[in-house]
Parts: C-alpha cells; structure tokens; sequence
C-alpha cells in the first residue's frame, strides 16, 4: 500500500508537476532536454 502510493507521488513528481526551479519544466522534461543538448554537443564534437 505504501509503496503504492509512493510510486504513485513519484511519477506525479517527476512527470507530471511542472517545477518552478527548473521554469516551469518537469524533472523528465529536463533530464530529456539535458541529454539531448549533450548529445548533440558530443556529436558536433566528433565531427
């Protein structure tokens, strides 16, 4: 039950509440937003 429910505040957390420390993104959404900037910067890098 109570993993349940902390799985539930998690993904609610991570995913969907917009968070005002990273302008109004998701932790995902600048995790994604941050790893296809390095990405990008690791391919430009070996060009």
């Amino acid at each position: 039950m109570f993993n349940d429910k902390l799985k539930e505040w998690e993904d609610y957390y991570n995913y969907h509440r917009p968070h005002g420390g990273l302008g109004g993104q998701t932790p995902y959404e600048r995790l994604l937003q941050k790893t296809q900037t390095n990405t990008q910067s690791v391919n430009d890098q070996r060009q």
